[in-house]
């Protein structure tokens, strides 16, 4: 009977925990990282919507054991870091590859995603991965990002910031666990990082396109580029020269760029660095009397007045938007939206609760309530989005986020809002 009990039970039992010990052992399994050493401008910012990925690291994995491997990687976050400490760190979309750098990505914190092309929609800042690696072999990952857009992306409270950012960091956080808000709890931000954080991360050099060309404007290299990169080259000579140059050097170099979106963006940069409104009519000037509705011109115009009012400090700047343009006439709905709406960026980033209660349009003026709760933690606002349960609720889940208040996401009535609120992915 004991025999039996020993072979029938007992043995099977301690070949069953013998295996799963020797399959947790890390005998025979090394990991190798190779890290680019810099990245170029170009390939890190870009004006384009379906820009491709970059690789940052190559990550091999050798498993010399006689037992498969299941490995989880490590979750990382990647920033975008200004080592002058003039701005905030601002983070990357980042996913593991594992094999083509066209694959669809397995699982991401918003969870599983349906095909390639909207991969990027929903934004993932942190990457994980579980591999399986069989017995006596080996696999190779990449760690990829998807260049920081730059157009229509206008920062109103950091102004060009892209210009500022010389270096991608590789980050591997830590959660403080004696810390229910640890900082790294929402949605893994790049905002807050600590020093200790900055020391332990892999640095990777952003390249000046063609190296320091504040003393002398020189494009003749970017005409050795073809299209989208001759035109990233020119706007990223313009942006890196605002603080040195004229608006006139500027403008010159806006106006040689091709892409329309670019040459946009280059002309609100400048409007902004030189609060001159008469720049924002440049923008204009690219367009046929048709297209200026087709592309919904009126909504750029709004963002080159946006960026002047912000930096200057002077919201009647956006009192100034044209109400007719060349060949066409805005509706009087058209024009009083847009100023509305340079008017939400300016008290968004101010934090002037009184600029939206001057709104009429109900939807702008909450749009303008929702902004300041994010930006500033401001709670109080809320109670002046009255009409409107689920935006209210939206408001408050910001507002807590933003102050990292474990109390007033407990009031946040919706779940998925409550656990934005908490930080919960």
């Amino acid at each position: 009977m004991n025999l039996k009990l020993i072979l029938g039970i007992v043995m099977p039992l301690v070949v069953i925990i013998s295996l799963i010990v020797l399959s947790s052992s890390n005998a025979g399994f090394y990991i190798e990282k190779e890290t680019e050493k810099s990245l170029s401008y170009n390939s890190v910012f870009t004006s384009q919507n379906q820009a491709g990925e970059v690789k940052i690291q190559t990550i091999t994995l050798k498993n010399d054991y006689f037992l498969p491997k299941k490995i989880e990687m490590p979750k990382i976050i990647v920033c975008l870091y200004d080592a002058q400490g003039k701005i905030k760190s601002q983070n990357l979309y980042v996913r593991y590859n594992e094999g083509k750098t066209s694959e669809i990505p397995k699982s991401s914190v918003f969870g599983e995603l349906q095909s390639i092309s909207r991969a990027y929609d929903y934004g993932y800042y942190t990457a994980t991965r579980i591999v399986d690696i069989p017995a006596h072999s080996k696999k190779e990952l990449k760690l990829m990002v998807q260049p920081k857009n730059i157009y229509n992306n206008y920062d109103y409270n950091n102004k060009n910031s892209e210009a500022e950012f010389d270096e991608v960091l590789i980050i591997e956080p830590k959660e403080d666990k004696d810390n229910y808000y640890s900082y790294y709890n929402s949605y893994d931000s790049c905002a807050n990082l600590h020093d200790k954080d900055i020391d332990s991360a892999i640095h990777i050099k952003i390249e000046i396109p063609f190296g320091n060309l504040q003393s002398e404007v020189d494009i003749s290299k970017c005409y050795l580029l073809q299209d989208q990169a001759k035109d990233s080259c020119i706007y990223s000579i313009a942006q890196f020269n605002l603080n040195v140059k004229s608006s006139g050097v500027i403008l010159k170099l806006c106006d040689i760029i091709i892409d329309k979106n670019s040459r946009n963006l280059c002309y609100i940069n400048a409007a902004g660095k030189y609060g001159d409104v008469g720049i924002c009519s440049n923008i204009l000037n690219n367009y046929t009397a048709n297209e200026i509705t087709i592309n919904n011109v009126a909504s750029t115009v709004s963002q080159c007045y946006s960026a002047i009012a912000t930096n200057s400090g002077n919201v009647s700047v956006c009192y100034k938007m044209p109400e007719q343009l060349p060949g066409t006439l805005f509706s009087s709905q058209t024009v009083e939206s847009q100023k509305n709406t340079c008017i939400v960026n300016f008290a968004g980033s101010k934090g002037n609760v009184e600029l939206c209660q001057s709104i009429a349009d109900e939807g702008l003026r909450n749009s303008c309530y929702l902004q300041i709760a994010s930006n500033f933690g401001n709670l109080n606002v809320c109670d002046n989005i009255t009409a409107n349960s689920n935006l209210k609720d939206t408001c408050i889940a910001w507002a807590g986020n933003k102050l990292r208040d474990k109390s007033v996401c407990s009031t946040v009535k919706d779940e998925n809002l409550r656990k934005y609120c908490l930080g919960i992915t």
